[in-house]
């Protein structure tokens, strides 16, 4: 989980974060809380805590308040993957692809100073196979850029 979520530009404690709710949701009730999580991954309520948040804001977790206990006072905040894997490694393919494409566009704007070097014609020849490559893997996971 840590390789795929640094695949898609998150870092590594984040996949330790991922792991701890994946493990939980594929046991048990998909929810845990910040100590939960704090006591699985060994990493700081502070760590947990701001990971959390950004992968809350990146809409990979979702967060809810625990009603079950009816006591006076503040309610724990429980966590659960709102994406499964596969949904991970399609943002992956997304972001990669958007990379890719930037690369492609960069090269159609650039201008070579000297044509008879031949660096125009490593230029098209780089362009197209960027072009067919994306238009394969476009076609193949059904992944609009």
């Amino acid at each position: 989980m840590q390789v795929a979520v640094q695949w898609i530009g998150l870092q590594r404690t984040n996949g330790t974060v991922i792991s701890a709710l994946y493990i939980q949701d594929c046991t048990s009730n998909p929810w845990l809380s910040i100590g939960d999580i704090c006591a699985i991954t060994g990493l700081s309520l502070s760590t947990v805590s701001t990971i959390c948040s950004h992968l809350e804001t990146h809409g990979i977790i979702v967060r809810q308040v625990d009603e079950s206990k009816k006591k006076p006072g503040r309610r724990k905040t429980m966590l659960s993957l709102r994406l499964g894997v596969g949904e991970l490694l399609s943002i992956g393919m997304k972001m990669n692809v958007g990379k890719i494409g930037r690369i492609l566009e960069d090269i159609k704007l650039a201008k070579p100073g000297d044509a008879e070097d031949g660096s125009l014609a490593v230029l098209a020849k780089i362009e197209d196979e960027i072009e067919t490559f994306l238009t394969s893997v476009l076609e193949k996971t059904e992944i609009q850029g």
